[in-house]
């Protein structure tokens, strides 16, 4: 469901057409679609974002303890060359505020590769899901005492790039008698 950069769907919109103020993804459906160009809405459920967008998706995991891990980006733009800021926050126990230990954030290039969701129930962690098809996982980071984390992701000053829709996700370790819980997911589309 994404337009491509060479789109014709792009600025193609009828701004007196009612639209809801965002689309599928929580872009502006008036978003500067060209370089150099106004804030046009595009025709279709995309809006394309000439400098790429960065949007949580999904829900959240919530774990044995109420444990509520989400994701976020620091931007909301994505262009090539620059770095995303992965951000995970809410990984603390909500009575006792203690926070988690360590938390990994994983990557992949397809959003629910499988008919839905990867219900992590199976493998003794209810409450939890993989929302794409989790390619790989970046070193694990440590959990701050306010329960946050941040993975940097750089991505390559390449046009190759763009429009290409990347996925992120958080598992958070929780004490051993509780596993792991995942975060809700992000889905970063690189622009120019």
């Amino acid at each position: 469901y994404k337009l491509a950069p060479t789109s014709p769907c792009i600025d193609a919109g009828d701004p007196a057409g009612g639209l809801v103020a965002t689309d599928y993804e929580g872009d502006p459906r008036a978003s500067v679609g060209v370089q150099n160009g106004p804030a046009v809405s595009d025709l279709g459920a995309d809006e394309y974002v000439y400098a790429g967008s960065a949007r949580p998706y999904g829900t959240g995991g919530f774990g044995r303890y109420n444990v509520f891990p989400r994701i976020a980006a620091t931007s909301p733009n994505a262009p090539i060359g620059s770095v995303v800021q992965v951000e995970l926050t809410g990984a603390v126990f909500p009575f006792s505020s203690v926070p988690t230990k360590f938390a990994i954030c994983g990557f992949g290039l397809t959003e629910d590769p499988t008919p839905g969701p990867f219900d992590l129930a199976g493998v003794g962690f209810p409450g939890s899901y993989v929302w794409s098809d989790m390619l790989g996982l970046f070193p694990i980071e440590a959990v701050s005492a306010a329960g946050a984390a941040t993975q940097l992701v750089p991505i390559p000053n390449n046009p190759w790039f763009v429009g290409l829709p990347m996925h992120f996700q958080w598992f958070v370790w929780m004490p051993v008698t509780v596993g792991v819980v995942s975060s809700d997911a992000l889905r970063v589309t690189p622009g120019r």
